[in-house]
């Protein structure tokens, strides 16, 4: 199943338990991202902190295989990434797009095509209704997100933590 993501997911999933969930994603799912990400994602890690070493995660991940520039550069209301990320999942009508930008879901939503638009919260949940990872492992993995992201304010977030409380 092919799955497009953007910049900031592929960080939040690379950021807990030394990059299980990131390890997990590129296990579970056909990974496409464009070439703008991979610069974001480079430039990331040229930093010296917890999103640089999950950066530096998710580029020893990828392969040539994974990463396809889209046909078309349009126009959208978001960042290179974004925009390169929602139009790639567009054109090659990737089942699941990922993505973090938790101000801008409602116009990523509307721009996408026909791909499923997941959270890295709701793609953690993903991981335990699949049973390659436990309902434990999953809560720890979201609370250390939210310390490393900042999501603490985040009510959407909240909402996939109190799944996961024992």
């Amino acid at each position: 199943m092919v799955l497009v993501a953007d910049t900031s997911a592929l960080v939040s999933l690379a950021i807990a338990d030394s990059g299980t969930p990131v390890q997990l994603l590129f296990h579970e799912y056909d990974i496409r991202i464009p070439p703008a990400v991979v610069s974001e994602l480079e430039d990331i890690a040229t930093y010296d902190d917890a999103h640089a070493d999950a950066a530096t995660r998710v580029l020893a991940q990828l392969d040539d295989e994974h990463i396809q520039e889209p046909d078309d550069q349009p126009d959208y209301p978001l960042d290179d990434g974004e925009t390169a990320a929602i139009a790639l999942a567009n054109e090659r009508n990737a089942a699941v797009f990922l993505c973090d930008e938790y101000h801008e879901l409602s116009t990523v939503h509307a721009l996408l095509s026909e791909s499923r638009l997941v959270t890295t919260p709701k793609m953690v949940e993903v991981f335990t209704l699949r049973d390659v990872l436990s309902v434990d492992d999953a809560n720890d993995i979201l609370t250390e997100m939210v310390d490393e992201r900042s999501w603490r304010s985040n009510s959407y977030v909240t909402q996939f933590r109190d799944r996961f409380e024992p």
